[in-house]
């Protein structure tokens, strides 16, 4: 369904551009919905997608979960999702988040110098939606670590964002 499952600590997918990719999940058969990677766990440098997600679950058009690092990249096209419970749906990321404080990691997720044109609708169960332009949500804050929060530079959002319960 998306090109990567995940990208691996330590990994880095740079100098990428998918056109016209079309991902729809009929039946809710996965809970993340991106073009490049579930979740990404490493770096993402220039890389550009292009397409149409539709399904239910998180969603992102470049990755659906960000714990890494995502730089010089953008997103354009379209995402309808029937979300569930505590999902998030965003243009570039769906959630961005970090990881559990017993397991180590070298920094916190970052999205630098990139952006997305892509138009995000979404309706929520009775829990409530989270959606944006460029990130859906952000559960990244840790407490117990000093740099607990992710940070966003120099990047920005221009498409649509329709967000509704059910």
């Amino acid at each position: 369904m998306m090109l990567f499952k995940n990208t691996g600590f330590g990994s880095t997918v740079k100098n990428l551009k998918i056109e016209n990719a079309t991902l729809i999940d009929i039946g809710a058969t996965s809970r993340y919905h991106a073009i490049l990677a579930g979740v990404n766990y490493g770096t993402i440098q220039n890389v550009h997608v292009n397409g149409q997600i539709t399904g239910a679950g998180s969603a992102g058009m470049l990755v659906a979960g960000n714990i890494g690092t995502i730089r010089e990249s953008s997103a354009s096209g379209t995402i309808i999702s029937n979300n569930g419970s505590n999902e998030a749906v965003g243009g570039l990321v769906g959630l961005i988040s970090t990881l559990p404080p017993e397991i180590e990691y070298i920094e916190s997720p970052k999205i630098i110098n990139s952006y997305s044109t892509v138009n995000v609708s979404s309706t929520a169960g009775a829990t409530g939606v989270k959606c944006g332009g460029l990130v859906g949500g952000d559960s990244s804050f840790d407490p117990d670590r000093a740099d607990g929060f992710a940070s966003i530079e120099n990047s920005y959002a221009v498409g649509s964002v329709n967000c509704s319960l059910s």
